[in-house]
C-alpha cells in the first residue's frame, strides 16, 4: 500500500470518530488494485438497481446476520427501517441524472482519475436507490456525494465537446434540488430537516 493509500485510510479512520458510517469507504483504498472493465461495472450497477426495486434487495441487506450484531441493530429494529415515502419518484430520478451522465462519460476513459470517479459514482447511484427504498440508507449517499465536485473539476480540465453541457446540467440539477430541499424543510411546517429559514446557534 503506497503513501496515498495510507493517507486515505488514515483520513477515513479519523472521520469515523465523527461518524462510523464513513468506514464504508475503507475498501476503496484498494481501488487501484482492482482491474475490471468499466462497462462491466456499469452493467453490474444496472443489475443491482433492478434488484433493489424489483426484488427488495435493501431489506435483504438489513436481514444479514452480521449487521444485526452491530450497533446498527437498534436502527434496523426501529423506525429507521421503515420504507421511504416517495411521491412521483421524480426527485430520485433527478438525483441520478448527473451521476449517470458522468458514468457514461468516464466509461471508456483509461486514466486513473476517471476510474476513481466512475467507481464512486456507481456506488453513489446505488446508495441513492437504496435510500429510496428504506429510510436508514439515507445516511449513505452523502458519503459518496463527495465525488460530485471532483467530477466537475475533472470534466472542466479535459478537452471534450460535452464540457459545457455536463457542467450546465450539474448546476441546473443541483440548484433545483437545493431549492426543493429548502422548500420542503421549513421549520414552521415541521417538515424535512427544519433548516429553513436558517438560524444560527447565536439566535437561540
Amino acid at each position: 500500500m503506497n503513501n496515498r493509500s495510507m493517507s486515505f485510510v488514515l483520513w477515513i479512520l479519523i472521520s469515523s470518530t465523527f461518524h462510523s458510517s464513513t468506514l464504508i469507504l475503507l475498501p476503496f483504498a484498494l481501488l487501484k488494485k482492482i482491474r475490471c472493465n468499466n462497462f462491466l461495472f456499469f452493467i453490474i450497477t444496472l443489475i443491482i438497481s433492478v434488484l433493489i426495486f424489483q426484488f427488495d434487495l435493501a431489506s435483504k441487506i438489513l436481514s444479514i446476520e452480521f449487521i444485526s450484531q452491530t450497533k446498527y441493530a437498534n436502527y434496523i429494529n426501529g423506525k429507521f427501517s421503515s420504507e421511504t415515502k416517495l411521491g412521483s419518484g421524480f426527485g430520485v430520478i433527478l438525483k441520478v441524472i448527473y451521476p449517470f451522465i458522468i458514468l457514461l462519460f468516464t466509461m471508456n476513459r483509461k486514466d486513473k482519475s476517471s476510474n476513481y470517479i466512475f467507481t464512486f459514482m456507481m456506488m453513489y447511484i446505488i446508495s441513492i436507490f437504496l435510500s429510496a427504498k428504506i429510510h436508514i440508507f439515507n445516511r449513505i449517499p452523502p458519503i459518496f456525494s463527495v465525488i460530485i465536485p471532483f467530477s466537475v473539476c475533472y470534466v472542466y480540465n479535459i478537452r471534450t465537446k460535452y464540457k459545457q453541457l455536463i457542467i450546465f446540467s450539474f448546476i441546473s440539477i443541483y440548484l433545483f434540488l437545493y431549492e426543493v430541499d429548502i422548500n420542503i424543510s421549513q421549520s414552521s411546517l415541521n417538515s424535512g430537516l427544519g433548516i429553513s429559514p436558517y438560524t444560527t446557534i447565536f439566535e437561540k
